[in-house]
């Protein structure tokens, strides 16, 4: 286990051991001076004793009869001599270091990127039968070798240093996909170190030194802003806090003027109501003053009024008179009137029929005609006729034509 701690693997290796399996199993934990450690150890003899153990983190490919038969993990087996231990794997988890020197960027900026490989078997006899230790070892170097370059080849070196956290996930899955059928399981990858040319190195770190320098004169500068906006929120405060004992005093001032206000309004109100009361009351003496003038105004234009309607009466009474006397005159003129009309016409008709007895009828006629109109004339030039009675409606009947 020193060992271990002490160097790192740069390869992996296939060496022959003991037929002791508990003996050889302590070998998987030896790492030589070239960072070989070995990862499948072959026997010497090719036979088991009847009875033996296979410790933890260990598994062995056994055959029978020269063919294979399976593979056995740790406990305590029996077995005949038909039964041998072809192979002894290693059932740990190994780390693996390598490096892959001058992988151009995009910018073709020679890096190196040294990267850790954690892998362990999973099916031994797959791994030994179909790949085998020292082939594994030129393919892992060559696949992850490819990998890290085509990683590398797609950035700039100004962010080459990114490869520490993002290309660890699709190397693992480069890697799995790749050894998958070889019964090896990658766990983990991990970049790291990523070594620039020293020239660009050495402007990469004054450049973050500078960015750390702005970072830091930034961090200050924001310090020192948040001060003055600390102080300016505190000044700020401050005045919000005068200017609220302002405002209270004021409040309370309102408040006090109020009061003072509606004490006077209160008063005022009390005058008032003292000064309609008085209004009232002379208002009140003016009405019973008025009312008193009122019935006698009334009193005296009742009596006026009377006087004026009787003296209205009498003067109907006498133009009544009058007005009748005037009809009964007017009457006995229109039937003295409609009575010379008569005779008139009962001479013109005694005429008329005098001469139709003398085959005149024809002028007898327009002769009654024209004395009938004379006769219209001469009642209408003297003025209104007033027919009534009996003698009125038959002198009616007599001019109807």
């Amino acid at each position: 286990m020193a060992n271990i701690e002490q160097r790192d693997v740069t390869r992996v290796c296939q060496r022959s051991s003991t037929s002791n399996i508990l003996k050889a199993s302590s070998l998987f934990d030896y790492i030589d001076e070239t960072g070989c450690v070995p990862i499948v150890l072959v026997p010497n003899k090719r036979h088991i004793p009847v009875r033996f153990t296979i410790p933890a983190n260990v598994v062995c490919v056994v055959q029978k009869d020269g063919a294979h038969y399976g593979v056995l993990e740790n406990g305590r087996y029996t077995a005949g001599y038909r039964y041998r231990v072809a192979y002894i794997v290693n059932h740990q988890s190994i780390s693996y270091n390598f490096n892959v020197m001058d992988c151009p960027t995009r910018d073709n900026v020679m890096v190196s990127v040294e990267i850790t490989l954690v892998f362990n078997i999973v099916k031994a006899d797959d791994f030994c039968y179909k790949l085998g230790a020292m082939h594994f070892d030129d393919l892992l170097h060559s696949v992850a070798e490819e990998a890290i370059r085509t990683l590398v080849r797609s950035i700039d070196h100004t962010t080459v240093y990114e490869l520490r956290s993002s290309c660890s996930e699709t190397l693992l899955k480069i890697l799995n996909h790749t050894f998958q059928q070889f019964g090896v399981n990658f766990s983990s990858t991990t970049v790291k170190n990523v070594a620039l040319p020293s020239l660009i190195s050495q402007s990469l770190e004054n450049a973050s030194k500078f960015e750390s320098l702005i970072a830091k004169h930034v961090k200050e500068q924001e310090y020192a802003i948040k001060k003055i906006n600390d102080s300016a929120d505190l000044d700020k405060k401050n005045f919000f806090v005068k200017q609220e004992n302002k405002l209270t005093n004021l409040r309370s001032k309102k408040e006090r003027i109020t009061i003072e206000n509606q004490k006077k309004i209160e008063e005022q109100k009390r005058l008032n109501e003292r000064e309609i009361i008085k209004a009232e009351q002379i208002a009140e003496s003016n009405k019973t003053s008025a009312l008193a003038s009122y019935r006698d105004s009334q009193t005296t234009a009742k009596t006026n009024a009377d006087k004026m309607i009787q003296n209205a009466t009498a003067k109907l009474k006498n133009s009544s008179r009058e007005i009748d006397q005037w009809q009964k005159e007017e009457l006995m003129r229109s039937e003295k009137e409609l009575l010379f009309a008569k005779n008139e016409y009962d001479i013109i008709k005694m005429k008329v029929e005098a001469r139709e007895n003398e085959n005149m009828k024809g002028e007898r006629e327009q002769e009654i005609r024209m004395r009938r109109t004379d006769a219209l004339n001469n009642l209408a030039k003297n003025g209104q006729l007033i027919i009534s009675g009996k003698s009125g409606k038959s002198l009616l009947e007599q001019f109807t034509f």
